[in-house]
């Protein structure tokens, strides 16, 4: 993938651009050097990572949320620690290698997993939950049927940033905080700001990979620290990937219709090498 036009790479952070998924090719093009605890978390590296398990850091690798980082996370000898627990219950493709008994010790990474199965655990236990682990579950998109049901234990500052929630941010404006907000990714949420910019946290709003066109427009607000980690920075130049399918494709014809057996052939039948 390549970095989008407008950005001047040298203005970008290559710590931070250490946990960009889409970052892998341009670390690599401009030999950026490599920051493996970091790299370890970040799901567009794991491919790269397991050329070399030996740079594979674990605390971080228990952090990543590609599936392909599983078979390595169940290898582990220590995945029974209590705190590598707490990072598989966070997960939506490591839940089911947590203990059910580490649940109740866990109910704020719970609150964070997306996955069908860590909602159904979330709405067995609901009664359990405090305020704080309700804070974390008004943020959580996949739990947005229990959200509505209850209205009155929701906290609307980490509500702002929840995509699947604003229909309910529309129809109460004025209970959005705009730090949260402004990582809102539905599109609604992208409008709503560009009606708003004197409302919007720029920091957090250089990360929305939604915003990027909003980001465009006011190079002079947005956080080049922040717009780091932005996956929407990179694109692929489909241009490019197909002249090079083509030219991949054209030399294998040719390697195969210019074969010397073939050339022979033609030349026996009353061809010449002018012919060629």
């Amino acid at each position: 993938m390549e970095l989008l036009s407008w950005i001047p790479s040298n203005k970008l952070s290559c710590y931070m651009l250490q946990l960009n998924p889409n970052s892998i090719d341009h670390i690599e093009k401009f030999h950026i050097q490599k920051v493996w605890t970091l790299l370890s978390s970040n799901p567009g590296a794991v491919r790269f990572l397991y050329q070399d398990p030996s740079l594979i850091r674990n605390g971080a690798w228990y952090m990543n949320p590609n599936p392909a980082a599983v078979p390595f996370i169940e290898k582990c000898t220590n995945i029974h620690d209590n705190w590598i627990q707490e990072k598989l219950i966070e997960k939506p493709n490591t839940i089911h290698l947590a203990n059910p008994m580490r649940l109740e010790y866990h109910y704020y990474s719970l609150c964070r997993n997306t996955s069908p199965l860590a909602i159904q655990m979330i709405e067995d236990c609901l009664d359990k939950f405090t305020r704080h682990q309700w804070t974390i579950l008004s943020a959580n998109p996949s739990a947005i049927h229990i959200i509505e049901k209850n209205m009155h234990r929701i906290d609307w500052i980490t509500l702002s940033g929840n995509p699947s929630a604003i229909h309910l941010l529309m129809q109460n404006p004025s209970r959005i905080y705009w730090f949260y907000f402004s990582k809102n990714t539905h599109p609604i949420a992208i409008e709503y700001m560009k009606q708003n910019l004197n409302k919007v946290n720029w920091h957090n709003l250089s990360a929305n990979p939604s915003a990027i066109e909003l980001l465009k427009d006011h190079k002079d607000k947005l956080s080049w620290y922040w717009l780091s980690v932005n996956p929407a920075i990179f694109e692929y130049n489909y241009a490019n990937m197909a002249k090079e399918r083509t030219e991949l494709i054209q030399d294998e014809l040719i390697s195969v219709a210019l074969h010397p057996s073939r050339v022979c052939k033609w030349m026996n039948q009353g061809f010449t090498f002018s012919d060629f």
